[in-house]
């Protein structure tokens, strides 16, 4: 009985070609592990043909030995119809090389089902293996962090960046949650949240992380790359990161904002600290400005005098008797005989005598007891002022917000611009000696604006405490081997009344001697205000900060040092500079900082003399940078002070215009004004005042001025009141229009002339109206002061004009904002509360400016203003 199985051949012959020219090793082996199978992409692989390997044991023949017991398991499985997939296992080829197949063992049965055999369909994966260990040599050698983990967040990839970072090897990660041991609490949730979105296929790029250290609590700060990491089916396996040790760059990132957050809390701090000193200054003003006037109106009071009521004195003295009348005239020293009728008649002359005679002696007293209280309150507050000006400059020195420049000085020249400056607060009984070196011969690299402060705070303390004898200013230096360094000596020595040796440590700590405010009690201005403040506390910052960049510490020779090892820094006599020090031991001792000696060395007694008491000798010794032989000559015409050569002389009429949001301040500068009229017999003033830049503006397009004063902070909700308190006057019919000049509309001028009462009751009246002759519009108030100057050099320049004068008057005088006020053609700047002095000091030394940007014109000996006939200045005769 036959079976057609022609189909059956014909398809096993299909399927044996299709095994033949697969493009994939295929072998197969019997139920005893002999091959059967081989097609030619096998021979290709293995280089063994067919022949080579039909009947042959497949494990035995053709795997390596350390290979043969798991792919024996393999086929033996199979064999039993427990087939495996994706099984990777190495070929030996006919040269004794390795060929790596990933291998789909089948079960092979006949067609009643019984197991045959195997037959293998395998994948040359070699070049992949090689590439996979390519890849995992440059991941593990990575100059960068490189990480995996499993499905499971298990560690599977850890490089020896890694491990050399973190100190965990990777036996150690291996096999371990990421999450849970090598990440600290806080940050758990964030990774794991990371890890699982990468697990989903969603990558996160640049996500910042810090990995534990396994032998100290510093942690690595890592920037990392989660990348979802795939098998050769696209199905998700796992994640890798690549990372990068951000730990210095972050740690540089966190002290740069900690600077930034310090120096922004510093910068708020100043300027809070700066609002606070505005205000308080404009309190200041506001109460010495109101001083001035009561003393003016008590004067002006008691000058017009009160009237002798005859009448009444005369009924008075009809009804007393004879007696009496002649008891009251023998009183009065007046004679006694005559009738009654002509008792009364001379007793009412008497007595209208002696009313005028006691109105004349209260006219004399009374204004000098007011004088007498509103000059301790001026001496008050421009204590208070003072204070206020220091306490600043040491919260910046302190809080390290100040850098010293380099600026050419002209040690000479600084000198004597701090001889100038103090000066004039010395005593009548004491006499200053500026022994220091001609200008142009010792100019050095340093900060100008510090040395002056630091020499005037020095001759304050002098001034202050010693009331006759002398004040010594010294400055010489001590050649240094090098001619680009110079060691500096600066030093100030008083006849004051010394320092006590328990005292010599606080002195320099702010308010340490006497009282903080000035007692009224004591007559001399200066025992009246005998504190130290706070200027020696600066002057020890300064002394402090110009050691630090002054150079080098200079070297000391050991056996020199072993001669004199506690030497005691003196400084010199004038004449002879370092007599009594031989190898210049007091300098090589010396710290940084201010230098205290009370009393004095007898070599600087001897140069300031026998009067007055033992003395305080304050000095600084630093190395300064010599400044480069260019720059010698313009220094030498920059640091000089004035030479002297002009006086402030004022004549001919004077057109101001004062801007400030504070009646009290407005009527405080015209004070100013009015005294400067009176002190200047040839001098008129015509003066207007404004309450914002706006209006000033408006002002200057249609009046011509010589003097403005401007108030920097304006308020817009001060015009906006003037504003409203104009409109209810207007309704009330009280708004006075008789204030108004018929030509421009604007207010007509408040005038001052050479009569001292006529100017008060002038004034006065002036601002008792003032408000009738204000016209703010809407807006008004927003421009602060310097853009207000700003328009006001705009409008001149288009209507070619000469330059204003232009003061900006503020309680807040930073060394920014005189930078600013400059920019926007300030002329200067007037501190609040503004005095006389204040006033023509800036005239005067503006004098140089004046000329220089056309304000003012020189004619002859004098300087006049480029508008009218002005005269500012004239030379000293």
């Amino acid at each position: 009985i036959g079976q057609d199985i022609t189909a059956r051949v014909a398809q096993e012959q299909e399927y044996s070609r299709l095994i033949d020219t697969a493009n994939a090793p295929i072998f197969g082996v019997n139920v005893n592990g002999l091959i059967n199978v081989w097609n030619k992409n096998a021979e290709t692989v293995t280089e063994f043909s067919r022949e080579d390997t039909k009947g042959k044991n497949l494990v035995r023949d053709f795997i390596r030995e350390e290979h043969r017991d798991r792919v024996q398991e393999v086929f033996t499985k199979a064999l039993a119809g427990d087939e495996t997939a994706n099984f990777e296992f190495p070929l030996v080829t006919k040269a004794g090389k390795s060929v790596e197949i990933l291998l789909n063992a089948t079960t092979r049965r006949d067609e009643q089902g019984n197991v045959i055999g195997v037959v293998g369909i395998g994948q040359d994966i070699t070049a992949r293996i090689a590439q996979e260990q390519e890849y995992s040599r440059l991941i593990d050698s990575a100059n960068a962090p490189i990480f995996g983990v499993d499905m499971n967040g298990d560690v599977n990839v850890w490089n020896v960046c890694s491990a050399n970072l973190t100190g965990f090897l990777a036996s150690e990660t291996l096999g371990n949650s990421l999450v849970d041991n090598f990440i600290t609490p806080q940050y758990r949730p964030m990774v794991a949240e990371v890890i699982s979105r990468a697990l989903r296929g969603i990558e996160t790029a640049n996500f910042e992380f810090p990995l534990m250290n396994k032998t100290s609590t510093k942690l690595i700060s890592i920037l990392l790359n989660a990348t979802t990491r795939r098998d050769e089916t696209g199905k998700v396996v796992g994640v890798v990161g690549i990372g990068q040790d951000i730990s210095e760059s972050r740690a540089k990132q966190d002290a740069i904002m900690k600077q930034r957050e310090a120096e922004a809390a510093q910068a708020a701090q100043a300027t809070i600290s700066a609002h606070v000193y505005h205000e308080i200054r404009n309190v200041v003003g506001a109460v010495l400005a109101l001083a001035e006037r009561v003393s003016e109106t008590v004067e002006l009071s008691l000058l017009a005098g009160s009237p002798f009521d005859a009448e009444e004195a005369t009924k008075l003295a009809k009804r007393m008797k004879v007696e009496e009348l002649r008891g009251a005239l023998t009183s009065l020293g007046t004679d006694t005989q005559g009738t009654k009728p002509l008792l009364v008649e001379r007793l009412v002359d008497a007595r209208k005598t002696e009313s005028s005679q006691r109105g004349q002696q209260m006219m004399q007293r009374l204004p000098d007891a007011v004088r007498k209280l509103t000059e301790h309150q001026r001496v008050v507050c421009q204590h208070a002022v003072n204070t206020l000006n220091d306490m600043l400059d040491v919260a910046k020195i302190e809080n390290g917000t100040y850098l010293p420049k380099e600026d050419v000085v002209d040690l000479g020249a600084l000198c004597a611009r701090a001889a100038e400056l103090q000066g004039p607060r010395l005593q009548h009984a004491v006499e200053l000696i500026v022994d220091a070196p001609q200008p142009g011969s010792l100019v050095v690299l340093t900060d100008r604006v510090l040395l002056l402060q630091f020499m005037t705070n020095l001759l304050s303390n002098a001034a202050k405490f010693t009331s006759t004898g002398k004040v010594l200013i010294f400055c010489a230096a001590l050649e240094h081997s090098s001619s680009s360094m110079a060691d500096v000596v600066l030093a100030v020595a008083d006849t004051g009344p010394g320092i006590a040796p328990a005292q010599q440590k606080r002195v320099l700590m702010a308010f340490t001697t006497g009282d903080a405010v000035p007692h009224e009690d004591l007559s001399d201005t200066a025992a009246a205000s005998r504190s130290t403040g706070i200027g020696l506390r600066l002057a020890d910052l300064i002394a402090n900060v110009l050691s630090l960049h002054g150079g080098p510490e200079v070297e000391v020779d050991e056996d020199e040092e072993m001669k004199e090892p506690d030497a005691l820094p003196r400084v010199p006599s004038a004449t002879n500079l370092y007599e009594h020090t031989p190898q210049r031991r007091w300098w090589r001792a010396l710290r940084t900082g201010i230098q205290l000696e009370s009393p004095v060395c007898p070599d600087v007694k001897t140069t300031l003399g026998s009067r007055g008491g033992p003395g305080t000798l304050l000095w600084l010794a630093t190395r300064m940078k010599r400044a480069p032989a260019g720059s010698v000559e313009d220094t030498m015409v920059e640091e000089r002070p004035s030479d002297n050569t002009r006086v402030l002389k004022l004549r001919g009429k004077m057109r101001v215009l004062v801007v400030d949001d504070q009646r009290t301040m407005r009527q405080m500068v015209a004070t100013l004004f009015q005294r400067l009229c009176q002190e200047n017999a040839g001098l008129e003033i015509e003066l207007d005042t404004a309450i914002s830049g706006e209006h000033a503006t408006r002002l200057t397009r249609v009046r011509r001025y010589h003097v403005v004063t401007m108030d920097q902070q304006l308020s817009e909700s001060y015009c906006s009141a003037v504003s409203a308190a104009r409109e209810k006057k207007r309704q009330d019919n009280e708004l006075k229009t008789d204030t108004l000049s018929p030509i421009d509309g604007f207010a007509l001028s408040l005038t001052f002339g050479p009569d001292r009462i006529q100017n008060a009751q002038k004034r006065l009246a002036y601002f008792e109206r003032e408000i009738d002759g204000q016209a703010p519009e809407p807006g008004d108030g927003t421009m602060v002061g310097h853009e207000a100057i700003r328009a006001i050099r705009d409008l001149e320049v288009r209507q070619k004009r000469p330059p204003t004068v232009c003061f900006n008057l503020t309680g807040n005088i930073l060394e920014a904002d005189r930078r600013q006020y400059s920019a926007n053609g300030s002329s200067g700047v007037l501190p609040k509360p503004a005095k006389l002095s204040d006033l023509k000091n800036a005239l005067l030394d503006g004098v140089p400016t004046f000329l220089a940007n056309g304000s003012c014109v020189q004619r002859g000996n004098g300087v006049f203003h480029a508008f009218g006939e002005l005269q500012i200045a004239d030379r000293r005769r």
